[in-house]
């Protein structure tokens, strides 16, 4: 009956258990450790465009850009349209001053100032960096005739390589 409950309508008849592994008496220590290395693929990661700032180049007041009086002088200003969501503006060109977004910023070290029209110095592949895991297990096992036991530390550190 009480291998009928286990196993169901199968074993109504009986079950033979094998049994193929005991613990062994004694202890036993093991002791496992893994490194890991994360880096960005260059060649599997989007290729972004660098040759056109913000916008969409067309709808715009001048050549591309909101043009309006953003310092005050009383002369109207080239300002990047950076309320758009594309990167389809004008052309970059260095020769170009325009007033980018933390010109409006009047905590920022750019406030009211206009700064050559070019691309970011820094591309989103320079966003990710070099990351190294490290995973140690301990783990300390014994039996006796009358029961085992288990017990087990990890320890799991993360570093960044800058």
């Amino acid at each position: 009956a009480a291998a009928t409950a286990l196993y169901g309508s199968r074993a109504s008849n009986g079950v033979i258990m094998i049994t193929s592994k005991k613990a062994k008496k004694g202890l036993g220590l093991t002791i496992n450790t893994g490194l890991s290395v994360g880096t960005i693929d260059g060649t599997t990661f989007p290729k972004y465009q660098n040759q056109y700032g913000a916008g969409y180049s067309d709808p715009y007041q001048k050549d591309g850009f909101f043009f309006f009086d953003a310092n005050g002088d009383g002369k109207d200003d080239l300002v990047v349209p950076t309320s758009e969501d594309a990167s389809y503006g004008t052309k970059f060109d260095p020769s170009l001053m325009v007033y980018h977004w933390d010109a409006f910023d009047p905590a920022g070290p750019n406030y009211l100032k206009a700064k050559p029209w070019v691309a970011a110095a820094n591309t989103p592949e320079k966003f990710y960096e070099t990351a190294i895991s490290n995973n140690t297990n301990i783990s300390l096992d014994g039996a006796t005739d009358k029961g085992s036991f288990k017990l087990g530390f990890t320890l799991s550190q993360d570093f960044l390589i800058v």
